[in-house]
């Protein structure tokens, strides 16, 4: 489970985003999002990749984006967590602001058998900005 919560933000917050998207479209909100998922050193020494992921953002349906912040909005999987009974890795960027660190930690106590693993120099994607230190926490924990 990776930059994950059991409930992510509050309604107030995805209601917000989707009417400031839905009046004003993507391109609006592009740098603002981008500014939850990447800590400012990724823009500055991977600009290429930082106006790439831009790019790809601003591109979205307004349709698409806005239906996935109401899924999000919408869920509240806290009741389902104690179901889960298989070994959970939970992993989040240690500079994670849209998900942050203590969130996923609520979330690996909240799972009977589960490990919490902070990715150093990563915020909202690890498996973009620290592919590897991701990769090898996922790998010790497919081991143990």
């Amino acid at each position: 489970l990776a930059d994950t919560g059991a409930r992510i933000g509050t309604a107030e917050m995805w209601n917000e985003r989707i009417a400031a998207l839905r009046a004003h479209g993507m391109e609006h909100l592009t740098e603002a999002i981008l500014t939850r998922w990447f800590p400012p050193e990724f823009a500055e020494e991977r600009p290429e990749e930082y106006r790439g992921y831009a790019n790809m953002l601003a591109r979205n349906p307004v349709s698409g984006y806005t239906a996935t912040c109401e899924a999000i909005r919408d869920a509240d999987l806290s009741a389902l967590s104690e179901r889960i009974r298989s070994p959970a890795l939970v992993l989040c960027g240690a500079k994670d602001i849209a998900t942050p660190p203590e969130m996923a930690l609520s979330l690996a106590e909240a799972l009977p058998d589960a490990r919490l693993a902070l990715i150093s120099g990563a915020a909202h994607l690890p498996c973009i900005e620290q592919p590897a230190a991701m990769a090898g926490e996922m790998d010790r924990f497919l081991n143990r």
